[in-house]
Formats: C-alpha cells, sequence, structure tokens
C-alpha cells in the first residue's frame, strides 16, 4: 500500500526491534540476573494488527520491541486490562521496574498505585502528554517520568488544521447529504467560508503549535498566539505571527481558536461559561490538547445556542467517552476518539524513541533533556504553569457587500430605450437565504445586483427552474441578451439552446467552469463566453487541502464511531497517516493547482505536478514542486493524486480502468476539478477493492448526483454536493466580478484577458 511503505520508510530506528513474536495480550519473556520487569498497557487492535506491519501502537505489536527486550534479558508484559483492582495491570504493579502506556490508552497513575510499586524506577509515555500520572506523587517518590516528546507533533499540528478547514469550510453537512442521498448546496453553502483572512489564535505555542503557525502561514491569515514564552523575533517574523502577551485581550480578536496548552491545575475547567460567553459569536473552537481544559456542559450549551459555531477535537472528559457523552450529539461537531497523535508514521516514532530510552536506561545514560517530565523527583509541569486565558469567537472577516438588495425569484425590471434582458440561474435557498447576509450565490439574492440593474434600464431575471421543455428558463431563451449561471446549480446551454437564442450575446460563469456551455457552439455562433477567473481558487485549493488530510488521516471513520457511540482506536489508527513526507502530484497546475502546492510546501512533502506548461525556474523552487513531463510516469510515483484540470473531450474519462490499475496500491484521490474527467464505475471498483484506498471530492457526473449515484455508497469517500467553490468568501468575490462584466458589457469595454473562454467566437487554447 502507497502510506504503507512512505510510512515504513520515515523510520528505520526499528529495524532490529523484532516485532513478530511480542503480540500476546499477557506474557513473561525469558529473564537473567538484574533483569528488569517492564509492563506496557496499550490499546487492543484485534482484527485491524494484521492489516498493517507497520501498526506498532497495538497491544498485539507493543511497539515492537519485544524481541529486543528479550535478547537484553529483560522481561516484558503488555496488556490492554488497566481498570479496577483485578486487573492484569494490578497483578504486576508491585513489582514492575518500567511502566509504558499510551495517552490513547492511558494506564492512570494514581498516588496509591505509586505507593504499591515499591520497586517502580520509570514512567514512559508512548506519545505526548503525561497528565495519566500523578506528577507530584511521582516527583515526590523520585520516580523518573518521561515521553517521547516530538513524536507526534507533527501528526497533531497537521490534525489540528485538517479540523479548523472542516469546520471553517462547513463540510460534514456535505458529506452527511451525500450518505443521504441529499443535494442541497444552500444548506452548506450559507454558513462555509475561506480560511484566507479569517484570524486565527493558539492558545500555546509550544512544538505543536509552532507547527500549526507554520502550516497556516500560506493560507495567509490573521495568526496571534499567547505562550508563557515569546518567540525570537527571527521565528515570529518567518512564522508571520503576533504574540499576545495578555490572553484575554488576544481572545476577542479570534475567528478561530486552537487549545494548545498542557492540562495542569491551573488550565483545568479554564474554558468555563463565563469565559465562553466572552467569545465572539459564531467562535469556531479546535481543542486537541486535552478534554478537562474546557468546561463540558458549557460547551454544549455554546454550541447549542450557536455562540459556538463549530467545535472539533481528540480530547475527552472522560476518555473514553462514554456512549451518553454530551459531545457526541451537540450540533457542529466534528469529533473523533483520541487519535491525531497515533497515526502509523507517529507510531514508528515513538516507537523508536522507547526503545532508546529503555537501551539508555538500562546503560544507566541520561535522557534527551526534552524528554523528562520528572527526574527522578523535580517535575517539569508543576509551579510554573501557564497563565491561559481564552480566546473569542471566530470573526469571519466578510468583504462589504456593495452589490445591493435583493431580488425575488422571477423579476422583471422596467425595461428601457437599448435595456438589454439578463437572465441568471441559480439554486434556491429557501429557509437558508435569511441566515446570512453575504449569502449572495442563491436565486434568493442573485449576486445581489437586481438594483443596480434596475437603475442602470435593464431587465432581470432570476430563476433556479432550468431543466426541460417548460421551464422558466426556456421562456426566456429567444429574446434574452446575457445568461448568468453557476458551476454549482448550473444552466446547459446546449448548441440546441444557442439556436434559440436569436439575441444571445454573453454567457457568464458566476464562478470558475464553463463545461456546461457548448463552446464549439458558442464560439461558431459568435458568443462570448467567460467566467470570473480567480474568483475561488483560494477557495477551490483550500478545499482539496482538506480533502486530502481528511483521508490521509482517516478522519470519517473516527467521526461515524463519535455519532454511533462507538471508541476503536485502532479501527482508525491502522490506516492513518501523516501527510509529511509523502509524495502529492497535482493533474494541473494553474492558479488552483498552484495555490495548492504553495500551501502544502510547509508538510515537507515531495511535490510533483504535470501541465500543459512547464512554471519559470523562479516560481518552480519557491514552491518547491518538480515539473512531470510524461503523466504516466508521474502518476505511480503519487501517495496522493489531486485533479486540477479543466473537462474537455481530451480530459472527459481520461481516469479510466486501464490508468488507475497503474496508480499505487492504496493510492488517494481527490477531485474537485469535474466528475467526468473520471471514469465512474472504475472509481467504484478500485475503492471497493481497496486499490483506491480513498478518494474525495465535490464535483459528479452527473451534477446534483442522483440518490442511487454508486460513488455514494462505495467506502472510503469522502464526498459532498459541489460546494468548495462557493464559499461565503467566493461569493462575494464572484458577484463582484459579474457585475463588473456586466458594467463594462454594457459600456462596450474590453473584459479582464484572463476571463474569457470564447471571446466573439475564439475558443481560449485550453479549449481547442
Amino acid at each position: 500500500m502507497a502510506m504503507k511503505r512512505a510510512a515504513a520508510s520515515a523510520v528505520r530506528a526499528l529495524a532490529s526491534s523484532g516485532n513478530s513474536n511480542s503480540s500476546i495480550l499477557t506474557r513473561e519473556l525469558h529473564t537473567s540476573p538484574g533483569s528488569k520487569k517492564i509492563v506496557g498497557v496499550f490499546y487492543k487492535a484485534n482484527e485491524y494488527a494484521a492489516m498493517n506491519p507497520n501498526f506498532l501502537g497495538c497491544v498485539e505489536r507493543a511497539l515492537g520491541i519485544g524481541d529486543w527486550l528479550k535478547s537484553q534479558g529483560h522481561q516484558y508484559i503488555v496488556t490492554d486490562d488497566k481498570e479496577g483492582p483485578d486487573c492484569e495491570l494490578e497483578k504486576h504493579i508491585s513489582d514492575m521496574h518500567v511502566l509504558i502506556t499510551t495517552p490513547f490508552h492511558p494506564a492512570y497513575v494514581t498516588a496509591e498505585r505509586i505507593k504499591k510499586a515499591k520497586n517502580l524506577q520509570l514512567l514512559l509515555t508512548a506519545g505526548i502528554g503525561s497528565d495519566h500520572v500523578d506528577l507530584k506523587a511521582a516527583a515526590a517518590a523520585g520516580l523518573t517520568v518521561a515521553e517521547v516528546t516530538g513524536s507526534n507533533v507533527v501528526s497533531v499540528a497537521e490534525d489540528e488544521l485538517m479540523r479548523v478547514l472542516i469546520l471553517t469550510r462547513n463540510f460534514l453537512p456535505g458529506y452527511h447529504q451525500v450518505i443521504k442521498g441529499d443535494w442541497n448546496v444552500a444548506a452548506i453553502a450559507h454558513r462555509a467560508y475561506d480560511l484566507e483572512g479569517k484570524t486565527v489564535g493558539t492558545v500555546g505555542a509550544g512544538r505543536i503549535g509552532r507547527l500549526l503557525l507554520q502550516r497556516l502561514k500560506p493560507f495567509n491569515c490573521h495568526l496571534l498566539y499567547h505562550d508563557r514564552i515569546k518567540m525570537d523575533l527571527e521565528l515570529e517574523n518567518q512564522i508571520g505571527a503576533k504574540f499576545e502577551e495578555d490572553l484575554d485581550v488576544m481572545l476577542p480578536k479570534c475567528d478561530i481558536i486552537v487549545i494548545n496548552m498542557p492540562l495542569t491545575e491551573k488550565t483545568k475547567g479554564m474554558f468555563n461559561k463565563e469565559r465562553i460567553a466572552k467569545l465572539k459569536k459564531g467562535v469556531l473552537i479546535v481543542n486537541n490538547a486535552r478534554g478537562a481544559i474546557m468546561d463540558t456542559q458549557a460547551v454544549v450549551d455554546a454550541c447549542s445556542s450557536g455562540h459556538i459555531a463549530g467545535y472539533s477535537g481528540d480530547v475527552w472528559n472522560p476518555q473514553p467517552a462514554p456512549k451518553d457523552h454530551p459531545w457526541r450529539y451537540m450540533p457542529n461537531q466534528a469529533m473523533t476518539p483520541h487519535i491525531s497523535g497515533t497515526t502509523i508514521d507517529a507510531q514508528l516514532r515513538y516507537a523508536a524513541g522507547v526503545k532508546d530510552m529503555l537501551d539508555r536506561y538500562f546503560k544507566g545514560e541520561e535522557f534527551p533533556p526534552q524528554h523528562y517530565i520528572v527526574k527522578e523527583g523535580p517535575t517539569r509541569c508543576g509551579g510554573n504553569a501557564i497563565g491561559w486565558g481564552q480566546c473569542e469567537k471566530v470573526k469571519m472577516g466578510l468583504l462589504e457587500n456593495h452589490l445591493g438588495e435583493s431580488v425575488r425569484v422571477v423579476t422583471k425590471c422596467s425595461t428601457s430605450p437599448g435595456s438589454k434582458k439578463i437572465v441568471g440561474v441559480f439554486y434556491k435557498a429557501n429557509e437558508y437565504a435569511a441566515m446570512n447576509p453575504n449569502f449572495l450565490g442563491c436565486v434568493e439574492r442573485a449576486l445581489g445586483i437586481g438594483d443596480w440593474l434596475k437603475s442602470q434600464g435593464h431587465q432581470y431575471i432570476v430563476t433556479d427552474d432550468k431543466e426541460g421543455p417548460d421551464c422558466e428558463l426556456e421562456k426566456h431563451i429567444s429574446d434574452m441578451h446575457v445568461l448568468i449561471t453557476t458551476p454549482f446549480h448550473p444552466a446547459y446551454v446546449t448548441a440546441e439552446r444557442i439556436k434559440k437564442a436569436k439575441n444571445l450575446q454573453l454567457l457568464l460563469t458566476a464562478g470558475i467552469g464553463s463545461d456546461h456551455v457548448d463552446l464549439k457552439a458558442a464560439a461558431a455562433a459568435g458568443l462570448t463566453v467567460a467566467e470570473v477567473t480567480g474568483s475561488n481558487v483560494v477557495s477551490v485549493a483550500e478545499d482539496e487541502l482538506m480533502r486530502v488530510l481528511i483521508l490521509t488521516r482517516n478522519f470519517l471513520p473516527g467521526y461515524h464511531q463519535v455519532i454511533k457511540g462507538d471508541w476503536n482506536v485502532a479501527a482508525i489508527a491502522h490506516r492513518a497517516y501523516d501527510l509529511e513526507g509523502k509524495t502529492v502530484g497535482t493533474v494541473g497546475a494553474g492558479r488552483i493547482g498552484r495555490l495548492l502546492l504553495q500551501r502544502l510546501k510547509p508538510f515537507n512533502c515531495h511535490l510533483l505536478y504535470h501541465d500543459r506548461i512547464k512554471m519559470d525556474l523562479e516560481l518552480e523552487n519557491q514552491i518547491g514542486a518538480k515539473f512531470e513531463e510524461d503523466l504516466d510516469v508521474m502518476l505511480p510515483k503519487c501517495d496522493i493524486i489531486v485533479i486540477n484540470m479543466p473537462l474537455t473531450e481530451k480530459t472527459k474519462g481520461m481516469f479510466n480502468k486501464e490508468r488507475i490499475a497503474k496508480l499505487k496500491k492504496g493510492v488517494l484521490i481527490v477531485n474537485n476539478a469535474r466528475g467526468a474527467i473520471m471514469d465512474t464505475q472504475a472509481v467504484v471498483d478500485a475503492c471497493s477493492s481497496g486499490h483506491i484506498a480513498g478518494y474525495s471530492g465535490d464535483v459528479w457526473n452527473p451534477q446534483p448526483a442522483p440518490k442511487d449515484h454508486p460513488w455514494r455508497y462505495m467506502p472510503n469517500q469522502a464526498m459532498t454536493p459541489h460546494i468548495s467553490g462557493t464559499t461565503i468568501d467566493a461569493q462575494l468575490r464572484y458577484a463582484a466580478g459579474v457585475k463588473d462584466m456586466l458594467d463594462r458589457y454594457f459600456k462596450g469595454e474590453e473584459f479582464p484577458p484572463q476571463h474569457y473562454i470564447v471571446k466573439e467566437g475564439e475558443l481560449a487554447s485550453q479549449y481547442r
């Protein structure tokens, strides 16, 4: 599998660990004089253990160090049974020397247990986070507590960014529509935003917080951070983040809050009812730190009232979360079990880190200093707890709408000599239209240009009824001068319709993508076809990266566990990976493809691209991407493929059964370009066999997707209706772009050259 190979090559420190015989749930290996008794507590993987040889964090493989410990003459007992007086762990507490546990299935080391553990010297966390240990009791007993600092910081930072995007872009309502057989763009779009331009604050800027900020930099957000320690100026400038000494000053500035603080006595329950009430209405919060930092009921109440517009994380209080935990049922949640730090890549790192510390322990050597939490007494987390505050709600910094009042579903404005008849086709928003004054892409607001057109003496008719011989659109085809439509609810402009449209001069797409128009027929008729190039490139590129992360990190199975009342880390972790180090190829590197590559650069991927035109060398070096002239040479190199090409006669059905068969087994594919580029059944078959390990996108063939479309039901899909390019921010941009082109059209002026698809009969080069 593509991702398995990529992860395995990331960490070779385990080559000598020999994990084949270390998978019995409770066992004792051969002891020798001076041997140590090591107990490991991990989650049980059951059938998932056999699905990935690098799945080291489960009890069946127990970090893959069993054979190595046996060869050193030590005793290694592993179990998942850790609760209650009769559990397996309790049987070994009195004489164990070392306890290894994880944040994902923690063995709680209480003062009572420490008192019983007469031989205990060392407590190791396979991962990051030691709040399952009573650190004061451990320090008083002279124990050493250590964790593999840095082992999963990449994993958690990536996961945080994924969750920020999922909430900001309102992904999950669209995904639910797909699995329910629905299609309602308005129900998603009225509260979907771009991340670009928003204010993001991290409460804590340690290793994870800094990595998050670095990965956010290309998104052009306003980045703030609060921490005990200010970064040095060079690092601050490099990241582009502003230090906020007073947390309560920072929080009201934030659209999105990410929690990156440790759980201490001072931070426990820090986000309570009073603090949450001070946040902006509509704030988004991501918390992968610890669940107990939040007041559980206060979060539920704020999500229910809409004060918190979205809450996501993988940490709970208590943990595992019981079936009746209220966060499972609150609106606008994007929760999973505790999974962010236990990707396969992270497991390889923390297994290697534990092995290294055990080796040093046996030899009487010091650990790397950053790994210590308690070093034979003093605690790293004790006295100088961070003065954490709280962040404020999400401020969606929207552009001002200067586009006029909304129009009725069918509006005929008064005509005057020389007036033009403009027809607009948009999706109906119904009750969602009133929920956001900047929701311009629906038929109820019709780009907000109604009053302006009326003031210019033009006629403006808008409708959502576009199919069949008796539809509203057909009534106006014969005498309309301009047709405006969108890729999200396209009016198909066939050769037959063009023939009927005797007065038609201009076809405008409010957005990007004009494959709903028969471009050859339009060119032959001497029409102009234009779109608002650039209006939603940011929106689509952000959406693509979100989908890449959702697939790579295996997010959706964890989300489904939450809503079903389950908790099974192994069912997610066995095929969850970091994006870092993977090979990502974009098929097409126009505006969207280049923006995607720029946003991917901080993830330290191997970036490839195929396009008709090679970038100039300076841009290539700046992005860090390699040009691949031959598509069929590039594709088998990729762990992840993103489609960014237009639909043309040449690209239709381009990803067919034969081409898909040549891809890596386990490849992930994201397609926000056009559904017809893919062979529908070939994708279903490859997902069903596992050759494609995950497929995501918002484009279908046909569109809207019927209830029985096979992509709705194929395994490992992360599909939505066509939504990526119609965020509120994108709507503001393409509404303004359409208004500008109409104004130029009325004045007889040229459009910006990049907007033309067909210019008075001449087809743009990429469509020829």
